[in-house]
C-alpha cells in the first residue's frame, strides 16, 4: 500500500496513526514507538551572479527592478523591500532599518555603495510621493508583492 509513497504522504499517515492511538485510542506508547520518516532536503539552485544580472536586466518594470535588486543585494525578503521608507536608509552607517520583518521584529541589515548608488538614483527619478520609497498604486499604501 505505502510502496512508491513520497515522504510526505507517509508522514500523512503517521500523523493520522500517531492521533488515532495516542488520543482516540489512548495508547501513547504505541504512538510514541512510530517512527517519522525521513524526508531528504534538496539544496536550491543558486544562480551566479552573471545569472542574477541577466534575470534583473529582463525586468521591464523599473520599480520592480529596483524592488528586487534591493531586496537581492540586503538580503531582503521582497514584502520587506516593499515596505523600504526614505528614513530607513541610513546612508551615513550603511544600513537599512527593517521595519516590522517576519514576526513583525525589526533588524538592521548592511547596504553595499552600489545599492546606496542605485536607490538614491530611483529617489532622484521617481520622487516618490508620501512616505514610502515604492509607494502602490495609492501614494499611501506601499507597492505589493505580486505586483
Amino acid at each position: 500500500m505505502l510502496k512508491g509513497a513520497s515522504p510526505g504522504t507517509v508522514r500523512g499517515y503517521v500523523a493520522a496513526l500517531k492521533f488515532l492511538y495516542g488520543e482516540t485510542l489512548n495508547r501513547p506508547e504505541v504512538a510514541a514507538r512510530l517512527p517519522w520518516p525521513k524526508v531528504p532536503r534538496k539544496q536550491p539552485v543558486v544562480l551566479s551572479g552573471s545569472e542574477v544580472l541577466e534575470v534583473l536586466a529582463a525586468i521591464d518594470n523599473r520599480v520592480a527592478a529596483v524592488i528586487l535588486t534591493a531586496a537581492y543585494a540586503a538580503g531582503l525578503r521582497i514584502s520587506e523591500a516593499c515596505r523600504l521608507r526614505a528614513e530607513d536608509i541610513d546612508s551615513k552607517r550603511g544600513l537599512i532599518h527593517v521595519c516590522l520583518g517576519k514576526g513583525d521584529k525589526d533588524r538592521y541589515v548592511m547596504q553595499s555603495e552600489r545599492l546606496l548608488a542605485l536607490l538614491r538614483e530611483y529617489y532622484r527619478q521617481a520622487r516618490p510621493v508620501g512616505e514610502w520609497l515604492f509607494p502602490g498604486r495609492k501614494p499611501i499604501r506601499p507597492s505589493r508583492p505580486r505586483q
